[in-house]
């Protein structure tokens, strides 16, 4: 039989991603196999366009018949994987892998007894020169498979790893090999690339002189004026920090304390240096509180004003993410009892399929397919886009709203949002259409509505 491997881990047929590092790594053990992207493989005319039905019109131009079909699967696509498995598996024989499964298998099994799963050690099984010999850009992203060792109570990313023998990653073969092919970028997409500061300095004694620029993860508490100094001189170009939370309450919650001050100074001088910083939060947490979403929203304004005070040398990207329960972390624990269906995000991916439906009763494997009650009927994922607009694209407009310190010192801006949201006029509509759609062209149409609204707001 014939091995077809299929990429269906973006399923927007807009997006054009790499292929993840997984896939690479099985198509080397495989012989006579294809690498199939399933939303590159499909055209559609429709405006909008669903999961379901993607995967709906690839099968229809591809007629599989009795061949190995491999399905790589994410925490993001494991209802697009099982709809495929559902509907189309026929006479071919279906086999999910991925990482993500080194967790979740046992909950696929329970369910799904004849679904085939290969399990496999992606940590002992990376090849760097594997992956860069097949490589074809002087761009590249990079997971050597090391995971984090560190225990968040809403994480699932270190669970998959929790087998394998260490969270370290070989810096010295991956900036021999990488020097060696003459490697101009690269995206290290590791969990967590620097876990502390002996890594940072084992990293930078290995890259040496070797003149690619890289991005990477890492804690806030690594950070420090010479370790910014040691990234800035190895050429890193941006840093992904996960900092959560503004409120305490629910930073301790997460086992994942931030000192506000020390990270004040240190994205100062990561901008200083020229390294752009990619910060991530996460709000709608069941124990949230709008102090504690307010204090969240003090924390970024601060952030914002660095940036004005560096010139704008080097950027702050603001990531706002709502929060998610993924299968068997504590947070999802605590709260599975009260978890419903998340309407809205469903709704947004699928066309009413009873067969989707039919598969997201599986609520232990699915988890993260659910949501609270206050989550899951649109009103905080439109929160999440205004304010991924005000802070990303508006602030760099209207560079004067920072003076304003009043809108969030007393939780104005929050108000705002949440009035504006209640209201749900046509402009505002057309604003979050316009945003999450990625449509260019629209920034000062954009920059009107938002203006229009929020000082109408303001003058009330």
């Amino acid at each position: 039989m014939k091995n077809i491997i299929l990429d269906a881990d973006d399923l927007n047929i807009n997006n054009d991603f790499e292929v993840d590092n997984e896939i690479l790594i099985l198509n080397n053990l495989l012989k006579d196999n294809e690498i199939i992207n399933i939303s590159k493989s499909v055209k559609i005319k429709e405006k909008k366009t669903y999961n379901d039905k993607i995967i709906d019109h690839f099968f229809k131009n591809y007629k599989f018949n009795d061949i190995n079909i491999y399905i790589h699967v994410t925490y993001k696509n494991i209802l697009d994987a099982l709809y495929l498995y559902y509907i189309y598996r026929g006479s071919n024989k279906i086999t999910f892998f991925g990482n993500y499964l080194n967790y979740i298998s046992d909950f696929v099994i329970e369910k799904y007894d004849d679904i085939n799963i290969l399990k496999l050690n992606y940590q002992k099984l990376f090849d760097c020169n594997q992956l860069l010999y097949h490589n074809k850009n002087k761009n590249i992203s990079i997971n050597t498979f090391n995971g984090c060792p560190y225990v968040c109570e809403y994480c699932a990313l270190n669970i998959p790893y929790k087998s394998y023998d260490n969270y370290d990653v070989d810096y010295f073969t991956l900036n021999k090999l990488i020097g060696e092919y003459d490697i101009e970028s690269v995206f290290f997409t590791n969990e967590l690339f620097f876990k502390n500061v002996k890594d940072v300095k084992e990293f930078v004694k290995y890259k040496n002189n070797l003149n690619y620029e890289y991005s990477c993860s890492m804690r806030t508490d690594v950070l420090n004026r010479n370790v910014i100094d040691m990234l800035c001189k190895s050429k890193c170009r941006s840093i992904f920090l996960g900092i959560e939370s503004g409120s305490i309450k629910i930073q301790n919650y997460y086992n994942k304390v931030i000192d506000k001050s020390q990270l004040y100074n240190n994205v100062n001088y990561l901008l200083n240096s020229k390294i752009n910083t990619i910060c991530s939060f996460i709000i709608s947490d069941p124990r949230e509180t709008e102090d504690d979403l307010n204090e969240t929203l003090k924390l970024i304004w601060e952030l914002k004003k660095i940036e004005r005070t560096n010139n704008y040398e080097a950027l702050i990207i603001f990531e706002i993410n709502k929060i998610q329960f993924f299968p068997e972390t504590e947070l999802t624990k605590k709260f599975y009892d009260i978890l419903l269906l998340d309407s809205h995000k469903i709704e947004e991916n699928y066309s009413k399929n009873k067969d989707v439906y039919s598969i997201l009763q599986n609520k232990k494997l699915l988890s993260n397919y659910y949501n609270i009650k206050k989550n899951i009927d649109g009103t905080i994922d439109n929160l999440i886009v205004l304010i991924d607009y005000f802070f990303n694209t508006y602030m760099y407009i209207d560079k004067s709203v920072l003076y304003r310190d009043y809108l969030v010192s007393n939780g104005k801006f929050l108000k705002f949002l949440q009035y504006i949201l209640k209201e749900n006029s046509l402009q505002l509509k057309y604003l979050i259409y316009l945003h999450k759609s990625f449509v260019y062209g629209y920034e000062q149409k954009k920059f009107k509505i938002f203006s229009s609204l929020l000082y109408k707001f303001l003058s009330l």
